[in-house]
């Protein structure tokens, strides 16, 4: 029970990651846009 807590927290942890990168980059290639 307790492993899958584990297991669950590091899936969300990487999914929260890959949406603030992909965030990241849509500011930044809307800022090399804008600038251009």
């Amino acid at each position: 029970m307790l492993e899958n807590g584990i297991k669950l927290k590091n899936k969300i942890a990487q999914n929260v990651l890959i949406i603030i990168i992909a965030i990241i980059a849509g500011i930044t290639l809307i800022i090399c846009r804008v600038s251009k």
